[in-house]
């Protein structure tokens, strides 16, 4: 078994810091579970947390005993899906209204940010010890001014600002795609309808540029988000719910889709 960690491994460490670490501790010693009244969101998070802390757990493992570490396709797989799962998280906080939470508390919590981001050279390649660690100390430091929902808010805007600016490189460098979705068994057909038109989008729009792609799901909408190499992004949603009424013949294909395989 090696010893010690590769880059790849010290910037998911400082994500999985931001969002599992922090989410534990604010739940269990804090007020975060009495500020989560929303049981579906609270469940989902939870959920979405779960994901990201065994998923890296199943990286370090495969890291220290597979050769070539994490140019692994297993290691990048499970980076790739944790990256996705933190911009489930982001997301799910957001469309939760914990931004609108935060917003009045951003002028007493922006000077430990920055801090942090100064001191640790945030934009940084490779992450030093210093930047792991103090990784875990941000939510203690906010603690002190702001609710346990804003705490981890800001967390979260660190971690997914840090995810997203994680490379993956694929030792066969091809695109790989990350399905983190479940279908109930009714628009299962529409499911699949989507991820075929999926393809036609990449073959049609990239064909020749590499491109990372992950497809996200919430709740019936289904999202395909495509980084082009400097960084932007085209995102493509589709609704399970009119595919399924399409699959049905309740209502006719729409123009746009017509030449999809439905």
């Amino acid at each position: 078994m090696k010893n010690g960690t590769e880059p790849l491994q010290d910037r998911l460490r400082v994500v999985r810091n931001l969002t599992v670490s922090t989410y534990l501790t604010l739940l269990n010693g804090g007020t975060l579970r009495e500020e989560l009244t929303d049981q579906h969101v609270a469940q989902k998070l939870n959920s979405l947390v779960f994901k990201v802390r065994t998923r890296y757990d199943s990286l370090n493992v495969l890291v220290q005993t597979v050769k070539d570490g994490t140019k692994s396709d297993g290691a990048i797989a499970l980076a790739e899906s944790i990256i996705a799962h933190v911009s489930m998280i982001h997301e799910l906080l957001s469309e939760a209204g914990f931004e609108e939470i935060a917003e009045p508390y951003a002028s007493v919590c922006k000077p430990v940010i920055a801090s942090y981001l100064s001191e640790t050279n945030f934009a940084k390649a490779e992450p030093d010890r210093k930047f792991v660690n103090e990784s875990m100390q941000i939510p203690h430091r906010l603690k002190t001014l702001a609710p346990a929902a804003v705490v981890y808010w800001f967390s979260v805007m660190l971690a997914e600002r840090y995810a997203k600016a994680t490379q993956v490189t694929h030792a066969d460098g091809l695109t790989r795609i990350v399905r983190e979705i479940t279908f109930p068994p009714e628009y299962q057909q529409a499911g699949l309808s989507i991820l075929n038109y999926f393809a036609t989008v990449l073959n049609d729009k990239y064909p020749d540029i590499p491109v990372m792609v992950s497809i996200q799901q919430e709740p019936n909408h289904v999202t395909l988000i495509i980084t082009l190499p400097d960084g932007s992004q085209d995102k493509v949603t589709k609704t399970l719910n009119d595919y399924g009424l399409v699959v049905t013949g309740k209502i006719d294909v729409p123009p746009h889709l017509s030449s999809t395989p439905i």
